[in-house]
């Protein structure tokens, strides 16, 4: 996917709409802030008739590092400035995959809330709703950085 420039309103304004039906802040949702996003993300997919993905800790701790580096760095895009990708960062961690999809929000308190808002948009939602991926990780970073990856191993 290429870096996120027109979707704040999407997020903002599933933002909202979590915050009116009182979804969980980040706080609430104990020290790790992705806890029980599994269940969140599957009923999602399953509503669309595709398959349980799988958490995965490798992929879980190449979400949190490019959550952290953009943190860090004071950058938001899929690339980072060197020009290095979701399915470069795979590689390096030593995960082999024959697809990485990624999805990045910014600024969204909770991830429930994050899901919430990329499923109102069409671009992230087609990702969240691949067929072919059967895995998932996902991290957070200050300034309410997430990331979503979303994989199918193999090749």
């Amino acid at each position: 996917m290429r870096p996120e420039r027109g979707c704040g309103g999407a997020i903002r304004a599933a933002l909202a709409m979590a915050l009116l039906l009182g979804a969980p802040d980040a706080s609430a949702q104990g020290p790790d802030a992705t806890a029980g996003i599994t269940a969140r993300l599957n009923i999602e997919r399953g509503r669309e008739g595709r398959a349980a993905l799988r958490r995965s800790p490798v992929l879980d701790r190449i979400a949190a590092a490019h959550a952290e580096d953009m943190a860090r760095r004071g950058y938001f895009a899929h690339s980072a400035p060197e020009g290095t990708g979701p399915q470069d960062r795979a590689l390096r961690a030593g995960y082999r995959a024959c697809l990485v999809a990624e999805t990045i929000a910014r600024g969204v308190p909770s991830a429930p809330q994050a899901l919430a808002g990329w499923m109102q948009s069409p671009e992230h939602r087609r990702s969240i709703l691949l067929r072919r991926a059967t895995e998932f990780g996902m991290g957070h970073a200050s300034d309410d950085i997430w990331v979503l990856l979303l994989a199918w191993p193999g090749c």
